[in-house]
């Protein structure tokens, strides 16, 4: 009956000693889970960050070839103008490309 006491206590003892080795693993694992979602998190931070300067960048393109795309029609009137030899007030030329350029 000792020998049976005994060989309960070893197996409870195994089964604590086997239960603190699984927590202490998962404990580790969720340390390590938490890590990496902290990662994530910066890197999506910084993924919104770069997309926001993509996005203003491509406004400030599209504003800017808004602007040449102004600037060169007015070229072609001032050109069409001079051709002519009809030149017309510099505020007529002026006008449409200031239009132009609010709209942008």
């Amino acid at each position: 009956k000792n020998r049976e006491l005994a060989d309960a206590h070893a197996e409870i003892k195994a089964l604590k000693y086997s239960e603190r080795l699984k927590e202490k693993a998962v404990n580790e694992l969720s340390e390590e889970l938490q890590k990496v979602d902290e990662k994530l998190k910066a890197a999506e931070a910084v993924l919104e960050t770069k997309n926001l300067e993509i996005k203003r960048i491509n406004e400030e393109k599209k504003a800017a070839l808004a602007a040449q795309f102004a600037a060169e029609a007015t070229l072609r009137r001032v050109h069409a103008a001079q051709k002519d030899d009809d030149l017309p007030p510099i505020e007529a030329i002026i006008a449409p490309l200031e239009a132009e350029l609010k709209l942008a």
